[in-house]
């Protein structure tokens, strides 16, 4: 629907399609990029609906997905404690909420898969993923 026709409005750009196409091959990326978006637009949920948008137009994949709503939920964390910054309470309830959120968006990048190329290249194998290929991979 409306969703998919201005995530296609948008990715014939060739500059913001190599970003993507760069930052889908390393969810880390994906999750920061997702926070700065969520910063400025304020929005978890518009960021997230991009993503979704994006990603049904089949431009990133699922873990660089779910790695950008981890991402956006950080941002809105972030954006909490730009807010509760004036008094000590509202200081420390973000901070709180930015922990756990921190936490959260943790256990994501942890939890998918490593295809990223750090410390070595071993696809699909995240903290989930460990099978005896993936052992295999390390040797």
């Amino acid at each position: 629907g409306v969703i998919r026709a201005a995530a296609t409005a948008i990715t014939p750009n060739s500059d913001l399609l190599t970003l993507i196409q760069v930052a889908d091959h390393y969810p880390p990326l994906m999750a920061f990029l997702a926070a700065v978006l969520a910063v400025l637009l304020q929005s978890s949920t518009a960021t997230i609906l991009l993503v979704i948008g994006i990603g049904g137009t089949g431009a990133i994949s699922i873990p660089s997905a779910l790695a950008a709503v981890a991402g956006a939920n950080l941002g809105t964390g972030l954006t909490m404690l730009m807010i509760g910054l004036p008094t000590a309470e509202s200081r420390r309830m973000a901070l709180g909420n930015l922990l756990a959120k921190l936490i959260t968006a943790s256990v994501v990048l942890a939890a998918l898969p490593l295809n990223w190329g750090w410390p070595f290249y071993v696809p699909r194998c995240g903290i989930f993923y460990r099978t005896a290929r993936c052992a295999a991979a390390y040797f």
